[in-house]
């Protein structure tokens, strides 16, 4: 707990990294349920960060120095405000989709703020039409590799369903 340097890949890119440094994530786009509930997403979501402090993660420096630190977990008090932001693209013709989602990507991505704490971004979209709902999240690259996807997902799945099932 408290106040940590970066490691070195995270040193590097604080030495090296150059323009808009928020926007250097990883990001994925799924497809979800037809059925998924977006109140219950957001709950998982709000879950998943409160389990993984390298989501609750601010960056800043401290007497030249970077130096990362996780924020408290909320425990059981709900967010703030919703983790989970919301476009509706049903209005939005065929043709015009896919660039209604790549818009809707790049606020997501240019809405964090590694300084602030905020190092995830997750937007549901929701289409109509008989296509589902999909998921877009960006996550920032400091505190997340390739490998630590398939541990966020896994542990979102498990979240929603625990969730849905009525367990905390």
């Amino acid at each position: 707990s408290g106040p940590a340097p970066l490691g070195p890949i995270q040193r590097w890119f604080a030495e090296h990294g150059s323009g808009d440094r928020n926007r250097f994530s990883m990001s994925m786009l799924a497809d979800l349920a037809p059925d998924t509930d977006p109140a219950v997403l957001d709950a998982a979501l709000a879950a998943v960060i409160a389990r993984h402090e390298a989501l609750r993660t601010r960056f800043y420096q401290e007497d030249g120095d970077w130096m990362q630190e996780p924020s408290p977990a909320a425990g059981d008090a709900a967010p703030a405000e919703p983790v989970l932001a919301r476009a509706d693209l049903s209005g939005v013709p065929a043709a015009g989709r896919a660039a209604a989602v790549h818009a809707a990507a790049v606020a997501a991505q240019a809405s964090r703020d590694a300084t602030a704490g905020v190092v995830l971004r997750a937007v549901g979209l929701s289409a109509g039409d008989g296509h589902p709902p999909q998921l877009f999240l960006a996550v920032h690259h400091l505190v997340i590799d390739a490998v630590s996807w398939r541990i966020l997902l896994g542990d979102l799945d498990r979240a929603y369903r625990q969730l849905v099932a009525g367990h905390a």
